[in-house]
């Protein structure tokens, strides 16, 4: 027996051939899902990345927008000064460069810009009190136009030659912001202006916390020494995103050890046939029609009741929403006829008010009332009637119902002629208010302003997909004293909110001596 020559030693797969079953499945389970785990892993690494490329993209472009427009909008009051103190030099009357010059600053900005003119003097000929003219340049022509950065204010200085008249503009950081909000860019953001010596801060909703990520750009001004810059917060790390990029690792453990518990009698071949169950289910049909759920597997055939049970609770809720949508339907028209009624009475008894009051004033201020209460009665009437299809409101009929309204209460002696022009289209409900309410001011102001101008209303669709354009145009609209204290004393600040209701600018045309505002309809109208 001593010589016997010793056993070889174990190789590798004997030893494997020694595991259970379960050992064997685990380690090749762990060996499978691992390359899938860390491809995961590194997918969610790649996908924050991209994120913040992305958001570094849209703050360049955000921030390229933001600079063209600021840019834009100075060299317009630029222009405009130099082209009035031109005027000023060259004898023009002041008061039509005056008219003039704020005309065409109001339209640059989009609303009221501050900005003054002062003579050879330096004493004031108009604009707004508070704004300072620069000073003297040494050269015939004097020096170019001065940006200074004062605290909130932005002012846009220019010379003309020496003797010459002198203009400035002043922009409040309000202003800049609205100017420079870039459009269609849904982050929050903080930013900010600079000349090099002064830094104002003009939007900031990102509110960053100390210690947080961030992305930055800074772009100048062109032609000036001026520069934005935008700052938005980088997408953080939260703990779910570090949750998720650990899940597959856990998911990899997971499967490993519960899938050598899994057994193909026991669980594969069950859902198979539960799966072709299911696929083969029709709504309306009875689940497992003529298909016998035969397994072993206590919990997968309660998963088949459950889904019988599901199927069942779904073919009645269905029955049950529909009923409910009807009466849904059914209670919101009541609704709208209700308010429409009492809209309607509240009117009959402004009007019944109107016809006892003793003087002139008081039974204007009834007809001004009532002409916005019938406005509002109109758009409810016009969204009841197409509740069925949920169109929205119509604007053509809501648009001639309102100038019928609004002739029927208009002064006796005026004599005003209301002409309507409207498309097919659809508002929402919101928007129909606004413009409803728009229309009613708008025709109140040129009837008080101009009892005996002709008024026309044109409704028409522009190039933008999705966008009309509503336009009032009247000679009672040219620029008048009549007309700045009637918007000073009250219509000016509705008009503004109106146009803030609808997104849009409310666009004033003094050579057609018109309004014109975009607003957006529904699609598909």
């Amino acid at each position: 027996m001593s010589g016997l020559a010793p056993a070889p030693p174990d190789g590798i797969l004997d030893r494997l051939g020694r595991l259970s079953t379960a050992a064997k499945m685990l380690g090749l389970l762990s060996v499978a899902l691992l390359p899938l785990g860390l491809i995961i892993l590194l997918a969610s690494l790649q996908t924050s990345r991209t994120a913040d490329l992305e958001r570094r993209a849209a703050l360049r472009v955000a921030l390229s927008e933001s600079t063209r427009r600021v840019a834009s909008e100075i060299a317009v009051d630029i222009e405009a000064i130099r082209a009035a103190t031109l005027a000023l030099d060259a004898g023009q009357p002041s008061e039509s460069v005056c008219t003039r010059t704020r005309t065409v600053i109001h339209t640059a900005a989009g609303d009221s810009a501050s900005f003054v003119l002062v003579d050879p003097a330096g004493n004031p000929i108009c604009g707004t009190p508070g704004v300072t003219a620069p000073a003297r340049g040494s050269g015939p022509l004097g020096p170019p136009a001065t940006l200074v950065l004062d605290g909130n204010v932005l002012q846009i200085g220019l010379t003309g030659a020496i003797g010459g008249h002198a203009g400035a503009v002043a922009l409040t950081t309000n202003q800049l912001a609205r100017l420079a909000r870039p459009l269609d860019f849904q982050l929050p953001y903080r930013l900010e202006m600079s000349d090099g010596r002064h830094v104002a801060v003009l939007a900031d909703t990102a509110r960053l916390p100390p210690l947080s990520r961030s992305e930055e750009m800074t772009n100048r001004i062109r032609n000036t020494d001026l520069a934005l810059t935008m700052q938005v917060r980088a997408i953080p790390l939260t703990p779910p995103q570090l949750l998720t990029m650990l899940v597959p690792l856990l998911m990899w453990v997971a499967a490993s050890l519960i899938g050598w518990l899994v057994v193909d009698r026991l669980v594969l071949r069950p859902l198979a046939e539960l799966r072709a169950a299911i696929e083969s289910f029709q709504p309306g049909e009875p689940f497992g029609e003529g298909r016998k759920l035969a397994t072993p597997a206590r919990e997968i055939r309660a998963l088949g009741d459950t889904f019988r049970t599901i199927t069942e609770s779904l073919a009645a809720h269905e029955t049950e929403l529909a009923l409910g949508l009807r009466e849904q339907t059914r209670l919101t028209r009541e609704v709208h006829h209700r308010v429409k009624n009492n809209l309607q009475i509240i009117a009959s008894l402004i009007n019944l008010h109107a016809r006892g009051a003793k003087s002139a004033e008081t039974i204007a201020a009834y007809a001004s009332i009532q002409r916005r209460v019938d406005a509002l009665a109109v758009v409810h009437r016009n969204h009841y009637a197409e509740l069925e299809n949920s169109r929205g409101v119509a604007l053509r009929p809501l648009v001639g119902e309102i100038a019928a309204s609004l002739r029927a209460t208009a002064p006796t002696a005026s004599g005003m002629e209301l002409s309507v022009e409207a498309t097919a289209d659809h508002v929402t409900q919101d928007v129909a208010v606004a413009l409803a309410f728009l229309i009613t001011e708008l025709v109140e102001l040129a009837m008080l302003t101009d009892p005996t101008a002709a008024i026309r209303i044109t409704v028409t669709a522009t190039d933008a997909p999705g966008q009309s354009r509503l336009t009032i145009t009247s000679a009672a609209f040219t620029d008048s004293r009549r007309l700045r204290a009637r918007l000073d004393e009250r219509y000016g600040r509705v008009l503004e909110g109106l146009a803030r209701q609808l997104r849009a600018p409310l666009h004033v045309d003094p050579l057609s001596s018109s309004y014109a505002i975009v607003f957006t309809r529904m699609a598909g109208s």
